[in-house]
Formats: C-alpha cells, structure tokens, sequence
C-alpha cells in the first residue's frame, strides 16, 4: 500500500489485486495528463479534442473528410465532432464544404490558419513530450506501448 498511486489517492486500503492497481493509475495518469493537455492548448484557444481533429485534417493532405471520418480517427471516441468542428470553424481554423445533394453531408479541410496554428504548436509539443517524460527511457517507453496494445486489443469493441 506504500505506492505513488496508493499516496496520491490517498488510498486507505490495499488494492483488491495487481490489475486493480494498474487500472487505478492508468486512469489517474491518463487524467493528470489529459489535464495537463488541457493546460498546454489554452493559450491557443484551442482544446485538445480540437488539436486531435486539426491533426487528422492535416494528415489528410487537403482530402475533405466527413464529420464520421474524423469520428472514427478520434482518440476520444466520445468527442461530439460536430460541436468540435462548429468551433474550429468560428475560429476559422477549418473550413467546411456542404454536400451539393444533400446538405447534410458536410466536409471538412483546414484552413490556412489551421496549418498555420499547427506549425506554432509542432515544436512546443516536441517539448511537451520531452518535459512529460523526462524520467523515462526510450526502452521504457517502448515496454509501456507493448503493454498498452495489450489491454488496446482485449478492450476493442
């Protein structure tokens, strides 16, 4: 019970088992880094939902994709897209094409000041990545995305 997680807590009873405790702080990492996220684009105006979707328009390379196409590619599966993408379009960061037969079926592509965003943001993440994991080595990194893909494939829908 002498753990980080178990201090950080404030656990006062020993974890039912091993995959108890490696769920309570995968959780708990997962949430101080996606607050830490959070923190990281606010001077940008941006979220990290939002980040996510103007990433996926780039690595599309000009190709409109639907508003199901950036569902499917979104790591947070729960994320309304289409509340996400009105925003990025009021901050005129992607830019949308309504289909000529049925105006529902909306595309999406970034805009130039969406490129342009990105390409202040790429170095500062390179930091990020370097001042969020200073304490870890390459190999342990590896060891943590081998596990990770593990409970990936058992946890897939």
């Amino acid at each position: 019970m002498n753990s980080l997680i178990g201090k950080s807590i404030g656990q006062t009873k020993p974890f039912d088992n091993v995959f108890h405790k490696v769920l309570v702080s995968l959780k708990y990492t997962a949430s101080r880094i996606a607050n830490w996220q959070t923190n990281f684009f606010e001077p940008y105006g941006i979220t990290p939902q939002q980040f996510n979707i103007l990433r996926i328009l780039r690595g599309a390379k000009g190709k409109p994709l639907s508003v199901s196409d950036l569902k499917a590619r979104m790591i947070d599966e729960n994320s309304d897209v289409s509340r996400l993408i009105d925003r990025l379009l009021r901050l005129e960061l992607v830019e949308r094409q309504v289909g000529a037969s049925d105006r529902r079926f909306a595309q999406v592509t970034i805009s130039p000041q969406g490129l342009e965003l990105l390409a202040v943001i790429d170095p500062r993440m390179s930091e990020m990545y370097h001042t969020l994991f200073q304490n870890v080595t390459e190999e342990q990194a590896e060891q943590v995305n081998i596990f990770l893909n593990k409970i990936i494939e058992d946890t897939k829908a």
